[in-house]
């Protein structure tokens, strides 16, 4: 009799823990209500607002990430720091678009990475080689993000003053005004910037410092099931080959396109290569052939001569 108890209670713990698991798992997806996600539209081309709608990368991503997973969002545009505030306040559920840090851990978690990029130093064409020449050893105007780990980094340069932004697209526009001698900034809002006001020319993304930044989704730790649904979904999209889509319709990525030159340069040096010794070898059997025909024909004469020479004696 125990032994059923026992049994009959082990079983019924068992259930409300299953029970407990898909309720988490799925009631996100099930209240229309519940999810509004914030993001800064300062962020091109992951996030921005032009021709009268917002747009860009993480949010294809993002409203195709809710559609996977089942889950009714609203996007609410904002700038950063407020977004974590109200997150805080617990009056937004998620924030699309921002990047890791350990001060922000304690209250958020941080999804699987949407997307990367490169934080690098970016200045005036003209400049370039100076800047990088002098850089650390004469006085130069740096724009940089707030509270950001590239403003960590510049903050240890020697004889670095500092020109603070709240986000990417206003430390560019202080490039760009003259307001700095370069910047320090995310490479792909800079290529987007520059392609689209035709200044790729004008201004040199360098290698004189660079480190990879990543963007996340964050949601309350509170709501574990809500972000394994997120990170199942985007696994899946990667997996299908339908983020590669989507991140070639927003991103002209130049490193990608110069490291898919350099590939398809060496396959066609591999070819090339491939064909000239293909043809020497081809040519080497040709010589070894005329070569077998002509050792055939001095050996044929050689014994038609030893037979004369018989016959004459």
């Amino acid at each position: 009799m125990i032994k059923r108890i026992l049994i009959s209670t082990w079983i019924t713990v068992l259930l409300i823990g299953l029970l407990a698991i898909i309720q988490d798992n799925y009631v996100y997806a099930t209240n229309v209500n519940l999810l509004r996600v914030a993001f800064d539209p300062n962020l091109p081309p992951y996030q921005y607002y032009e021709e009268g709608e917002y747009k860009g990368l993480l949010i294809d991503l993002m409203k195709r990430i809710a559609e996977e997973s089942n889950l009714d969002i609203e996007l609410v545009p904002m700038p950063l720091n407020e977004a974590i505030e109200m997150f805080q306040r617990r009056e937004i559920e998620m924030i699309l678009g921002i990047r890791y840090s350990r001060s922000l851990e304690e209250t958020m978690d941080f999804s699987d990475s949407l997307v990367q990029s490169k934080v690098s130093f970016i200045m005036p064409t003209d400049q370039a080689e100076e800047i990088r020449n002098k850089l650390n050893i004469e006085p130069f105007i740096i724009a940089v993000e707030r509270d950001s780990t590239e403003y960590e980094f510049v903050k240890n340069l020697k004889k670095a003053n500092f020109n603070l932004a709240f986000n990417q697209e206003s430390v560019i526009a202080l490039l760009l005004m003259g307001r700095a001698d370069t910047m320090i900034g995310v490479r792909h809002v800079a290529e987007y910037t520059f392609d689209k006001y035709n200044l790729a020319n004008e201004y040199t993304i360098s290698d004189v410092y660079e480190t990879p930044v990543y963007y996340h989704v964050v949601v309350n730790h509170e709501m574990p099931g809500l972000m394994r649904l997120i990170n199942t979904s985007l696994r899946d999209i990667k997996l299908s080959g339908e983020y590669e889509d989507i991140y070639s319709r927003w991103v002209n990525d130049r490193n990608l396109e110069r490291q898919k030159q350099m590939v398809r340069n060496l396959i066609v040096i591999s070819i090339g290569a491939s064909i000239v010794i293909l043809a020497g070898l081809l040519l080497n059997l040709q010589l070894k052939r005329k070569v077998n025909i002509k050792t055939k024909e001095l050996s044929d004469s050689n014994k038609q001569l030893e037979e004369k020479i018989l016959e004459i004696r």
